[in-house]
């Protein structure tokens, strides 16, 4: 009787663990306002680093750049990193690589490629990023 509940359980935990997402990074979306958002989904818990992403993008002219997106905040199991170039209107990037190192745990960018950027409001974050001598232009850009 023991042995056929140790194999019960056994198989039980292989079939929760079959069910279990993998963590994975994924680009959520790119703002005309310069932002541009990660979330890292099915993070285990409890977290004690969060990391950042580092990415590397190329813009429309060509211009390649690295970018760093920092911690904004947790729900759930999902992690959201936000960056914030500071130099709208974006309209287009190509997102060649990203990586976030939680706890140990490497993983890299699910969905690299070619983004529109999208209208969004800006955030908290993304309105510290405006400067006092271009603040309401990029405000007034923004309403358009």
């Amino acid at each position: 009787m023991k042995k056929l509940m140790l194999v019960i359980l056994v198989i039980l935990a292989g079939v929760s663990l079959a069910f279990c997402p993998a963590p994975k990074l994924v680009l959520s979306h790119i703002c005309t306002t310069g932002e541009m958002v990660f979330i890292a989904n099915n993070i285990p818990e409890p977290i004690t680093d969060y990391g950042q992403v580092d990415f590397g993008a190329q813009q429309p002219d060509g211009a390649p750049f690295l970018g760093v997106a920092a911690f904004d905040r947790q729900t759930g199991n999902a992690i959201h990193y936000q960056w914030v170039s500071g130099y709208p209107p974006l309209t287009s990037l190509t997102i060649l690589t990203g990586t976030l190192t939680i706890d140990g745990l490497l993983m890299e960018l699910h969905n690299p490629g070619e983004y529109d950027a999208i209208a969004c409001a800006p955030t908290a974050i993304g309105l510290r990023a405006f400067t006092a001598t271009n603040r309401w232009q990029q405000f007034w850009n923004w309403l358009r």
